[in-house]
């Protein structure tokens, strides 16, 4: 083993001090599946996860293999988008066709059903439609049926057609062409905010970011559309996560170099002073900046204005050119980091040491990724290669086996 590995090990023993916390195991029930490799990445959604066309649970089970569709979406509710040579549709997590057209009349349909609905491109005697389907395929907010045109399905156009989901707090913005204006309609189609917005966000929180024409200033209005934080900020704000929003002051540096503040729904501002990047959750925001470089200091600090850390910490605020500025991933309050999982309030849940050989050594210190559904990817330290998937406590539920010949 190399000298510059067993001093990296080293090196994260003394960081993590790795005996108090539980490590990543098997246990008895951990089932091993055999593939002919590794595999460089995977996703669990809706309890289970693909491995090449074949559709496996969490519990190992192998529920069908899906060698007959070109392309299948991640499963949601139990259903999942398809496409094949002639067809597109939905199926469940038996292979079952639960509904299909063929690509002659809807020759692209949007790739999952995160929304609960469909976008698709409908080929009608009277022109091509973009239009909102349920998992039926009925069509849903019939007003917001339009006329589009037949395109390419890798074209700009088609992408943005088929990632059309506006619907935020029960509102999407959309674009008067004629004056220029953003505002805002319901799902039925009618417009309740009308458009007289220079740009307009999404609704967030029940507030939505937009530019007033007068002023040119951001501001943020209610589903009324009436400003309840006056239009004042001169660079673009961000959108309310959890009741917090990040605003930059106008002090003459270039766009996202400024002074931070984090505000408030109520207009209040605080933690003044903030020069670097901010990442937010739902309950943590991490705050980093360089002081010198390749040196950081970064602050954690929950909804309530608490500092919950402050200082050095190399898996929590990695180089920028490793990994942007936070953690791998913040879910169900769990905060994962390319070697721990912790919990809301940092502590440590367990680390990725491992007595689990791989390619007959022991005791690596694994990578860890995000795998969806609250799993947790367990990587080889050297290639990235998936060796497991792992639960919030450490325990390895799935682990892969490269077969010998």
């Amino acid at each position: 083993m190399k000298k510059s590995f067993l001093l990296f090990t080293f090196l994260l023993l003394s960081v993590f001090g790795f005996s108090q916390y539980p490590q990543i195991r098997s246990t008895d029930s951990t089932k091993v599946i055999t593939v002919s490799k590794l595999l460089d990445n995977l996703t669990v959604s809706d309890g289970v996860f693909f491995l090449g066309k074949k559709l496996f649970d969490v519990n190992g089970n192998l529920l069908f293999d899906g060698k007959e569709f070109d392309d299948i979406s991640d499963f949601y509710k139990g259903k999942a988008t398809f496409s094949k040579y002639d067809k597109v549709g939905i199926i469940d997590k038996n292979g079952k066709v639960l509904w299909s057209a063929s690509k002659k009349v809807v020759p692209y349909l949007s790739r999952g059903l995160e929304n609960g609905y469909l976008v698709r491109i409908v080929k009608k005697q009277n022109g091509v439609y973009r239009e909102f389907v349920n998992d039926k395929g009925v069509v849903i907010f019939p007003n917001l049926t339009r006329k589009t045109y037949y395109d390419s399905y890798y074209s700009p156009h088609a992408v943005y057609e088929l990632n059309s989901y506006p619907f935020v707090d029960g509102l999407a913005r959309f674009h008067d062409k004629q004056k220029n204006r953003w505002g805002y309609i319901n799902k039925k189609g009618v417009i309740v905010i009308p458009a007289k917005f220079k740009y307009a966000h999404d609704f967030s929180d029940s507030l939505a970011a937009v530019v007033d024409e007068n002023t040119g200033n951001w501001g943020f209005i209610n589903q009324k559309g009436i400003f309840v934080i006056e239009p004042k900020f001169s660079k673009v704000v961000e959108d309310f996560i959890s009741g917090i929003t990040i605003v930059e002051k106008k002090d003459g540096l270039p766009m996202d170099r400024g002074e931070k503040v984090l505000m408030n729904k109520a207009g209040e501002f605080f933690s003044y002073g903030w020069y670097g990047k901010i990442f937010r959750t739902k309950n943590l925001l991490f705050l980093q900046k360089e002081e010198e470089y390749y040196k950081y200091k970064g602050r954690v600090v929950n909804k309530d204005g608490k500092i919950l850390f402050e200082g050095e910490a190399s898996d929590l605020f990695p180089h920028p050119d490793k990994r942007g500025f936070c953690p791998i991933s913040v879910k169900d309050g769990n905060i994962l980091t390319e070697y721990n999982l912790r919990d809301s309030t940092l502590n440590v849940i367990f680390v990725s040491k491992s007595s689990v050989p791989v390619d007959g050594e022991k005791d690596y210190w694994y990578k860890l990724s995000d795998a969806g559904d609250g799993y947790v990817l367990v990587r080889e330290p050297n290639y990235g290669a998936v060796i497991g998937i792992a639960n919030s406590k450490g325990e390895l539920i799935i682990k892969f086996e490269k077969s010998e010949f």
